[in-house]
């Protein structure tokens, strides 16, 4: 499951990260805007040979329909990621990344960066500290969400 979290403060910087039951894919940090030119970019750059590292016979990529999912980074997804979850217009944010955004903000608050420089650096170093078990607790998780929203109809549920 990939996701990107704008990271602010008096500091603004974007992780992007994706995750699975077998551990962390890929993460990156920039500073520009996330738009499907940039996003294609770091799924051919890191999302889909991190993925293919942790599932070399095949994987399946879930996203939430944000704009950078769109546009340029379309046929990358359908083109060079074996298999995907379209995911629900107007579904509530279920992806287990979520959990770990919340996590890692809070390591990287904790550690107090003053610059740019450190911010990106705190979170590279932050996300290496996230332990495997924080991980796979996130992701078996997700069968308790998806009975969740089917139980509440497709509205929004507390996880």
């Amino acid at each position: 499951m990939a996701a990107c979290y704008k990271l602010t403060s008096i500091l603004a910087s974007t992780v992007c990260a994706g995750i699975s039951c077998f551990g962390k894919a890929f993460v990156t940090v920039f500073r520009d805007n996330l738009n499907s030119a940039k996003y294609s970019r770091i799924m051919r750059d890191h999302l889909i040979p991190g993925a293919n590292r942790l599932y070399p016979y095949g994987w399946w990529l879930a996203q939430d329909n944000a704009p950078s999912h769109k546009g340029k980074a379309l046929p990358v997804k359908y083109q060079e990621v074996p298999y995907y979850l379209d995911w629900p217009r107007r579904s509530p944010d279920i992806n287990p990344i979520e959990n770990l955004w919340s996590e890692l903000k809070l390591r990287i608050r904790r550690r107090l960066p003053r610059t740019l420089d450190e911010l990106e650096n705190f979170t590279l170093e932050e996300w290496e500290n996230i332990p495997y078990e924080h991980i796979q607790n996130y992701c078996e998780s997700f069968p308790d969400r998806l009975k969740k929203v089917i139980k509440a109809k497709g509205d929004k549920i507390d996880y």
